[in-house]
C-alpha cells in the first residue's frame, strides 16, 4: 500500500504520461524504441505505435523486471543484439518511474525472445526502422535523452504548478459558490426539505459524486423523510429503504458490504455535536479517477455544519410555528364556541379561504397566511355582547351595528402582535362588499385587500352552509347559485371562480364533525 496521498500519486502518473509521451517521440526519431515503468502502479506501457509493436510482450516486460538489479547502472545488455539504457524520472527527490531506451543491432535476429516477435510484419518493421539509424556513438544520444527526461520533469513541475495553483483557485471558488448559496438559502427556514435537496445537489454537482445524500434522526419531523437522495438513479441501492438502511449503517459503522458494488468510494461528514445529528453521504465519484481528496472532505463537512444549522434552527422554527398557530386556533375555537350555531365556524372559513388562494395561484405560504386571517377574522366578536351573539331570532337594527363592530375591534386586539401585520387586512376588511356597500369602511372593488375579498366569500358561503338562529342552513345547490349570484357585486368574480372549483368534500366531513361534536357535548 503506498504511502502517498491520492492527489500525490495522481500527480506522479501525469508526469510520468506527460514525460513517456514526449520521450517516446524523441527516441523514435533517434532511432530508440522507448518503454516506461510507473513505478506507483507498478505498470510497463509504450507510448509510441513502433515501441508498442517491437516490445510489447509480457514476455519481455518480464525480462526487464527481471534485470532491476542492473538498472542502477544506466545501461545494461537485454540479450543478444539488444542494448538497454535504464533512465529513471524523478520528482521531488523520488524516483516515481523509469525511461527504457532500447537501442537495437542486426544480429538481434538471433535473440530467441524476438524470433517469435519478429514473425509479426509491424515489427518487423519497427526493428528494421530502428536498425536504419546509425549513430556515431549510441551513449552520447542516450545521454542527451537522459538529460531531455529531466528537463520534461521540470517543465512538467512548472506546468503542474500553475495548474496546481488554478486547481486550488477553483476549488475556492466553488467552495465558496456553495457555501454561499446554502448561506443564502438558509434564510428559507420554513421549508427544509428544499434547503436539504439543494445541499445535495449542490455538493454533488461541485464534487462529482454518483450521489450525495443525507440521513436524519426519527425525531427530525420537519423533513417528509428520513433520508434525502439526490443522485443517478442507477447509482447506489434503488429502494427507498436500502437508502435508509445503508445511511444508518454507515451512521453507526457496521459492515457496507451489502452495497460494495454500486458504492465506489464513501464519504462522510461528522454530524454536528452543536446542532441536529443529520449525516451527509457522498459515494461513487465519477470524477478525478473515482480518487476523494482532502478538498472532497472539507467541502462536505463544511456544508453538514451549514445544514446541521440549519435544521437545528428549521425544527425550532416549526415547533414556535406549532406552538402559534395551536394558540390562534384555540382563541378561534373559544370565539366560535361562544355561539353553538358558530361551532367551527372560523375553521371552515380557513380552510375555504385557503383553497381558493390556491386556487387563484397563490404560493402555499401565502395561501398559509390567508388560513391564518380566516381563522382570526371574527376575533372581534370578543368584544360583542353575548345576548347579541347568541340571540335567537332576527338582529334589531342597534344590535346589528353592534356585530358591525367586530372586524374593526378584532383588528385593535390583533395589531400589536408581532407576526401578524399580513393578516389584519382580512380581519378588519372580510365584510366589505366588491360593489362598496359593505362595512367598516366602505370600499370597493381592487381597493379591497385580496385576503380580505377571499375571506368574504368563505364566510358568507360558510354563512349561508349552517344553521343559524334565526334561519336553517340553506340546500347546498342554493347557496351555490347564491354565490355565482353575486359575483361583481358582493364577491370578486375572480375569487367566486377560484371558490367555485374547491372539492367540497373535505368541507362537508368538517360539518359532520363539528355537528358530532355538538350533538356530543350535548
Amino acid at each position: 500500500m503506498s504511502s502517498l496521498t491520492t492527489l500525490e500519486s495522481d500527480i506522479n502518473s501525469r508526469c510520468v504520461n506527460s514525460v513517456g509521451t514526449e520521450i517516446a517521440e524523441r527516441a523514435a526519431k533517434l532511432g530508440f524504441r522507448t518503454l516506461v515503468l510507473d513505478t506507483e502502479l507498478e505498470q510497463i506501457r509504450s507510448f509510441d505505435l513502433a515501441s508498442g509493436d517491437l516490445l510489447g510482450s509480457e514476455r519481455w516486460h518480464a525480462v526487464l523486471r527481471s534485470k532491476q538489479h542492473e538498472w542502477s547502472q544506466g545501461k545494461f545488455r537485454g540479450g543478444t543484439g539488444v542494448r538497454v539504457y535504464a533512465c529513471p524520472i524523478s520528482r521531488r527527490h523520488r524516483e516515481i518511474g523509469c525511461v527504457f531506451l532500447h537501442r537495437f543491432l542486426p544480429r538481434v535476429e538471433k535473440n530467441a525472445l524476438f524470433t517469435g516477435i519478429l514473425e509479426d510484419p509491424r515489427a518487423r518493421k519497427s526493428l528494421d526502422d530502428s536498425v536504419a539509424i546509425k549513430h556515431a556513438d549510441d551513449d552520447i544520444i542516450a545521454s542527451l535523452l537522459k538529460q531531455s527526461i529531466n528537463d520534461l520533469v521540470s517543465m512538467h513541475e512548472s506546468d503542474n504548478d500553475v495548474e496546481d495553483l488554478s486547481h486550488r483557485l477553483s476549488e475556492a471558488y466553488e467552495t465558496l459558490e456553495v457555501l454561499y448559496a446554502l448561506g443564502r438559502s438558509m434564510v428559507n427556514i420554513d421549508k427544509p426539505e428544499k434547503f436539504v435537496v439543494q445541499a445535495c445537489h449542490r455538493i454533488r454537482e461541485a464534487l462529482g459524486f454518483g450521489f450525495v445524500a443525507m440521513h436524519v434522526g426519527k425525531d427530525m419531523n420537519i423533513l417528509p423523510a428520513s433520508t434525502i437522495w439526490e443522485g443517478d438513479p442507477d447509482t447506489g441501492p434503488e429502494t427507498i429503504e436500502s437508502r435508509d438502511r445503508l445511511l444508518n449503517a454507515i451512521k453507526h459503522n457496521a459492515s457496507l458490504n451489502e452495497w460494495d458494488d454500486s458504492l465506489g468510494s464513501v464519504v462522510r461528514a461528522v454530524p454536528n455535536a452543536q446542532g441536529s445529528n443529520a449525516l451527509i453521504v457522498a459515494g461513487d465519484k465519477q470524477t478525478d479517477g473515482g480518487h476523494i481528496s482532502s478538498y472532497d472532505t472539507k467541502l462536505i463537512e463544511a456544508s453538514a455544519r451549514f445544514t446541521s444549522t440549519f435544521l437545528s434552527n428549521a425544527q425550532l422554527f416549526d415547533i414556535q410555528k406549532r406552538l402559534f398557530v395551536g394558540i390562534v386556533e384555540s382563541l378561534s375555537a373559544a370565539i366560535d364556541a361562544k355561539d353553538a350555531y358558530t361551532e367551527g365556524h372560523s375553521r371552515r372559513v380557513a380552510y375555504l379561504a385557503e383553497q381558493i388562494a390556491l386556487n387563484m395561484g397563490l404560493t402555499s405560504s401565502e395561501a398559509e397566511r390567508v388560513r391564518i386571517s380566516g381563522l382570526l377574522h371574527d376575533v372581534g366578536k370578543i368584544g360583542v355582547p353575548e345576548a347579541v351573539l347568541c340571540k335567537l331570532g332576527r338582529l334589531t337594527d342597534e344590535e346589528f351595528e353592534d356585530i358591525k363592530k367586530h372586524p374593526e375591534i378584532g383588528h385593535r386586539i390583533l395589531k400589536d402582535l408581532t407576526g401578524l401585520e399580513d393578516v389584519l387586512p382580512g380581519v378588519l376588511h372580510h365584510h366589505e362588499r366588491y360593489d362598496g356597500r359593505g362595512y367598516p369602511h366602505g370600499l370597493a372593488g381592487e381597493d379591497i385587500p385580496m385576503m380580505a375579498r377571499i375571506l368574504a366569500c368563505a364566510d358568507t358561503f360558510d354563512a349561508m352552509s349552517s344553521n343559524r338562529s334565526y334561519r336553517s342552513a340553506m340546500p347546498r345547490e342554493k347557496v351555490l347559485a347564491e354565490v355565482d349570484r353575486c359575483r361583481g357585486t358582493q364577491f370578486d368574480s375572480d375569487v367566486v371562480t377560484a371558490f367555485l372549483k374547491i372539492d367540497l368534500t373535505v368541507y362537508d366531513s368538517m360539518v359532520a364533525e363539528e355537528a358530532a361534536t355538538v350533538q356530543k357535548a350535548a
